[in-house]
């Protein structure tokens, strides 16, 4: 946590120094000027600390000015505080966040050194699997947003249906769409989702199995990158270990980048039709279709497997052992 006195100080100098901006286009303009001066401020941090420059010896160690390399870091780190305050950030906002982050690069740097998946891999979807998305999200929709009798109906359909969720299905235009995506997806809401039922049982029952576990998701991190911190979080949360996590917006993409791995995956579960097509024709040996609701006709290759619940995926993964 940043210490809230050294915040309010810097808040209140820059206020003597120039009014808070008015408009959108002032906020834009200080912005960029405060970031040229953190810029500016970094060269000098290098210059100070003697480690930048064609000229510099590199066998002997040089006499630093300690404290003005301090007192440069300094001004960096006041510039950030302006930047963070013309945001309208907070200290407990820039702390949690530093918290979420730092969580991320942990467990990124873990998975990018497990390189050789000597066991078994089970391959896991996220929504809809271990996280419970429609549930989370139509309680976060009644909760921020009051919807009409008519879209309420519509919600309740859908949390029965377990049907996509997307303008269609909501009634509602694509820009209302989009904005009400937007502010899911910026709000630390998948750091927020329920647990679907049994959630943390297989996960766990996948590594007594002795298996790697691998989540794979087509969240968009690519242009939300703060949903991989709130997906780190939300396995902490839940206590669930995993090894590694891999997104993409399609997944065949994604096995095909890693054809390699294929043959150690012992199964892969998913429960949207399109991705348990993708898994069977790169050859995963055997593919669970997590189903939320009736099925008409089932599926015709054996190594499709319908099932209606985590259990149900336990108790076929230990009678093969058996």
């Amino acid at each position: 946590m940043i210490d809230p006195k050294i915040w309010e100080d810097q808040a209140e100098f820059n206020a003597q120094m120039r009014p808070l901006p008015e408009t959108h286009a002032e906020r834009v303009a200080l912005i960029k000027e405060f970031t040229l001066h953190q810029m500016t401020e970094m060269a000098e941090f290098l210059d100070a600390a003697q480690v930048f420059g064609a000229h510099r010896r590199l066998d002997t160690e040089p006499l630093v000015n300690h404290a003005n390399v301090k007192r440069q870091l300094i001004d960096q780190f006041k510039y950030w505080m302006s930047l963070c305050q013309m945001m309208g950030y907070t200290p407990a906002d820039m702390g949690d966040t530093y918290w979420k982050k730092t969580a991320t690069v942990r467990q990124r740097y873990v998975a990018e050194r497990l390189t050789t998946l000597t066991k078994p891999v089970a391959l896991i979807d996220l929504d809809g699997v271990l996280a419970d998305f429609i549930e989370g999200f139509i309680q976060w929709i009644f909760a921020r947003m009051n919807p009409s009798p008519q879209a309420a109906e519509r919600l309740r359909k859908i949390y029965k249906t377990r049907e996509f969720i997307n303008a269609t299905s909501l009634g509602v235009s694509i820009p209302e769409w989009e904005a009400i995506q937007h502010e899911f997806r910026t709000t630390g809401q998948f750091g927020e989702l329920p647990m679907m039922p049994h959630a943390q049982e297989f996960v766990q029952f996948c590594r007594e199995q002795g298996c790697h576990v691998v989540v794979i998701t087509s969240r968009p991190i690519d242009q939300y990158p703060n949903i991989y911190d709130d997906t780190v979080e939300w396995f902490a949360k839940h206590e669930m270990k995993v090894d590694k996590i891999w997104w993409g917006p399609n997944k065949a993409e994604k096995l095909a980048s890693v054809k390699h791995l294929i043959p150690d995956i012992q199964f892969a579960v998913d429960d949207d039709d399109r991705y348990i097509e993708q898994f069977h024709l790169y050859g995963v040996r055997r593919v669970y279709w997590y189903r939320h609701g009736e099925l008409h006709e089932p599926p015709k290759q054996k190594e499709i497997v319908v099932v209606s619940s985590l259990l149900e995926i336990m108790n076929k993964e230990e009678h093969r052992h058996e």
